[in-house]
């Protein structure tokens, strides 16, 4: 599996899951989760192998919305349940809640890491 389809299979599997997944800033309404790339950890390059960490963007509701910690919620169980539950990903840090100046709006968001062993 290369970077890039593991970008891919962690956005199929979070929108499978009920959270909305993009690559793409501002791609979708909130709420969703943006998917960045963080590069590779080469501890594994001598063996063709690498971890490639990701930093899944939960993006809830508006600052403002009564309703935007109960969705920033929703997307952490999903996010957690779906990374544990993949083959070959590591789930790694959930940052806590803050605001965030997000396609011209404050929106309540975290961040979560996760990795996945790829080949180069």
């Amino acid at each position: 599996m290369t970077p890039a389809e593991a970008r891919a299979e962690i956005i199929d599997a979070l929108t499978t899951a009920g959270a909305p997944a993009t690559s793409q800033p501002g791609g979708l309404d909130p709420p969703y989760v943006y998917v960045i790339a963080d590069g590779i950890e080469p501890t594994r390059i001598p063996a063709g192998q690498a971890d490639a960490g990701f930093t899944l963007v939960l993006v809830g509701g508006a600052w403002d919305e009564e309703s935007a910690a109960l969705e920033l919620d929703a997307l952490k169980l999903i996010a957690l349940q779906t990374v544990r539950g993949l083959d070959g990903w590591i789930v790694g840090a959930v940052g806590p809640d803050g605001g965030r100046d997000w396609a011209g709006g404050i929106y309540l968001s975290a961040d979560m890491g996760a990795a996945r062993r790829v080949d180069l």
